[in-house]
């Protein structure tokens, strides 16, 4: 019998939909273990991995006790980082974008702490590598490794630190549109799609900017802001920069009835097999905003054959190249003008994705049974 364990916040759904995938096929439930109790160092990882054969190591977020304790873990380990003491007295504001890099950097060290806590059990299956999860956490080191596979990814800017580093790059890369993506964001925090026209300027975002007496505080709201005075839109954007970002060619995605939409592909074992389209009137896609989910068939009905086969041969190209991950959620979308796919990015943790089947199984479900199968040979 397979004994499976999760690293995880065990207050946050994923646990729940995670147990309740193993239960369903078989299996005793997981051993839970909090991201809490080893920052606080009140868990045996030696012996918490001696208790399991399969390890899944889950999202950090929603709790902000444990990114208190990753923001202090990170403090000395990086320029313009707030101290430990700081990270610890922060005070709850809901959707305020601040410390994206210091919160990464921390979770850095934690997962690294967690590898090596695994070397001593060489028969440990860990669902997805340490080494995959910070490579999909990381949009610009991620864009440079897929760019080396020959992975169409979508053309992108490095290292832009500054509105007046965009403005010139784009400039001299001939692009009047694009998206500005931080490094280490997730749920579309922080991320600007951005147009130029002359003199004329629009950001869309789900940013929301407030100015109080001279202090200027950025949240990550529910809904999609937009932005058309120059100066704030220098202001949001040198703000979002100070932790790294990506800047993205903004490519036109197909269209039906009026609305954009891409695809979440969630490939398991190298394969796609959970795939939702994202539909919106606005660039930005995430479900989480208010947009819906397409009706898939119609989709496919609508675009070419070769097109849908070229993203399936996409997403399985991207999961090759990362041969030490079960399961990836990949964004990628189809030119309206070429009708060829485009990687957007790749998700460590994009397998949330409730009430979607393949096969009568959920995503969480399917990767209990690779293991299941691989068992029963």
């Amino acid at each position: 019998m397979i004994r499976f364990g999760i690293i995880c916040n065990p207050s946050n759904r994923r646990f729940d939909f995670f147990k309740q995938a193993v239960i369903s096929q078989g299996f005793s439930p997981p051993l839970c273990i909090s991201y809490w109790d080893i920052l606080q160092k009140k868990v045996d990882l030696a012996q918490a991995f001696n208790a399991i054969d399969v390890l899944k190591i889950e999202s950090s977020g929603e709790d902000f006790a444990v990114r208190k304790e990753l923001l202090a873990l990170a403090a000395t380990h990086g320029s313009n980082f707030i101290s430990s003491q700081s990270s610890k007295q922060l005070s709850f504001d809901k959707g305020i974008i601040r410390h994206g890099r210091q919160e990464h950097v921390g979770f850095q060290m934690l997962l690294q702490k967690i590898q090596k806590a695994t070397e001593a059990f060489p028969n440990l299956q860990i669902m997805n590598a340490v080494e995959d999860i910070l490579l999909m956490l990381d949009k610009t080191r991620f864009h440079k490794k897929m760019l080396l596979q020959n992975i169409a990814v979508i053309p992108a800017i490095y290292n832009i630190t500054s509105f007046e580093e965009l403005i010139q790059q784009m400039k001299l890369q001939n692009w009047t549109r694009v998206f500005l993506k931080p490094n280490h964001g997730s749920s579309a925090s922080g991320v600007i799609a951005f147009r130029k026209n002359g003199p004329k300027m629009m950001a869309t975002t789900s940013i929301e900017y407030t100015q109080t007496k001279g202090t200027i505080k950025l949240y990550n709201s529910l809904k999609i802001h937009k932005y058309q005075n120059p100066k704030q839109i220098e202001k949001i954007v040198n703000i979002i920069a100070q932790n790294g970002i990506i800047v993205e060619k903004w490519i036109s995605k197909s269209t039906l009835k009026s609305s954009i939409y891409d695809f979440r592909v969630v490939t398991t074992n190298q394969n796609p097999k959970h795939i939702i389209a994202r539909q919106s009137h606005s660039p930005l896609t995430n479900l989480h905003l208010g947009n819906r989910r397409g009706n898939l068939e119609l989709i496919k009905n609508e675009i070419e054959n070769t097109s849908w086969h070229n993203l399936e041969e996409l997403a399985k190209q991207t999961a090759r190249a990362m041969p030490q991950t079960l399961y990836a959620g990949l964004d990628i979308l189809i030119s309206k003008e070429t009708q060829e796919p485009y990687l957007i990015e790749s998700n460590a943790f994009g397998d949330l994705l409730p009430n979607l089947l393949a096969d009568g199984l959920d995503t969480y479900e399917t990767q209990i049974q690779h293991y299941k199968m691989h068992l029963d040979a």
